[in-house]
């Protein structure tokens, strides 16, 4: 009867290895690279050997006990062979337990890998993502400028006679109009000191550019004057700026508003939690400041000069223009005045490498 409950066993852990072709031969790979494979025969020939040895117990349990008829010695002698074959079970049992734990910590491990995986592609997904919307606000950017195109007629004159012979159209560029901006600004910004200073405005400016401010331009230096907005130097650069802007605004409203929100973009994209460490707020820096570089790359020396003025006079933008550094490339002898460097947090370029600049 035992032989053949044996057999069943045996029959049993068969069937179980033969169901799942990966358990017929367990493979683990330890601390030192090298593969150990566990066979389904090493298993087999455990059973046999256990089968064995009560084939050999029954044969020589006559010789022991001189005949079968003596029951009580030979059922005890199945007792001490029972607790020797749950001895074996036993083994089987840890056996099995430690297949099962090691399955469990490759799967453990798989799954890990797993969501460092999906974490890394993630990341990317998002760099590509960033990447994709900063470089087309950029060429937006860049759009906005060539908007700016402007078709003029001038008059044509006889060189000889002095004479006026007729019109032509001429194409003004973006790039050019910024020029003038800039140009009317610096002009503004003499008239406003030339009012806060009580200068003859005739030593600053010539006649034709004093015939191009508006009396709207005087009544509005008159009242910041009596408010004593003329005081100091910060105000003056706000009053001229206001200004320009009361003038240009269609112009620098659109352009500087799309340069804010750009700005933004990057600052928020490559934004860091206070809780994460230092390492990662370094990572997050460097590549925001590597942005905003790409982004100067692009802006003239004029957009430059008119980006500085305009983040005087708007405190939000002067905070992202500081985090940057973004006007770091604007020549310092390009500004109206050296005592201007003081209202942004970082060097600008010296005079000595403005003149490889100055042609842009």
């Amino acid at each position: 009867m035992l032989f053949w409950f044996f057999g069943i066993v045996l029959a049993v852990w068969l069937v179980f290895f033969m169901k799942n072709e990966n358990n017929m031969y367990k493979i683990s790979i330890d601390k030192t690279n090298k593969i150990s494979i566990w066979p389904i025969w090493r298993y087999v020939l455990l059973v046999i050997v256990v089968v064995g040895v009560w084939i050999l117990f029954l044969s020589i349990l006559p010789i022991c006990f001189g005949s079968w008829s003596d029951a009580s010695d030979a059922g005890s002698a199945m007792q001490l062979y029972g607790v020797l074959v749950s001895g074996v079970a036993l083994v089987f049992i840890a056996i099995g337990l430690n297949l099962q734990r090691k399955d469990i910590r490759m799967q453990q491990n798989e799954l890990r890998q797993q969501r460092e995986e999906l974490t890394s592609t993630r990341e990317v997904f998002a760099q590509q993502r960033f990447e994709m919307t900063f470089f087309s606000l950029l060429q937006n950017q860049r759009d906005i400028l060539k908007s700016y195109i402007d078709r003029r007629e001038e008059w044509l004159k006889d060189p000889q006679k002095g004479i006026k012979t007729g019109t032509r159209i001429v194409v003004i560029s973006g790039q050019e109009r910024i020029r003038e901006l800039r140009k009317h600004f610096t002009d503004l910004y003499k008239l406003v000191r030339a009012y806060a200073e009580d200068i003859t405005i005739s030593n600053l400016l010539d006649s034709q550019t004093i015939s191009t401010f508006t009396p709207d331009m005087f009544k509005e230096l008159n009242e910041a004057k009596g408010e004593g907005r003329l005081d100091d130097e910060i105000n003056r650069i706000k009053v001229a700026w206001d200004l320009l802007t009361a003038k240009y605004d269609d112009l620098l409203g659109q352009y500087f508003c799309h340069l804010f929100h750009l700005l933004k973009f990057i600052s928020s994209s490559t934004g860091f939690a206070e809780n994460e460490d230092n390492q990662s707020k370094d990572k997050k820096k460097f590549e925001g400041k590597q942005y905003a570089n790409i982004l100067q790359a692009q802006m003239s020396i004029d957009e430059l000069f008119l980006t500085f003025y305009n983040a005087v006079k708007d405190e939000k933008f002067i905070e992202l223009v500081n985090a940057f550094s973004l006007l770091e490339n604007l020549p310092l002898n390009q500004l109206l005045s050296e005592e201007h460097k003081y209202f942004v947090e970082f060097d600008l370029r010296s005079a000595e490498n403005s003149q490889e600049n100055s042609g842009q």
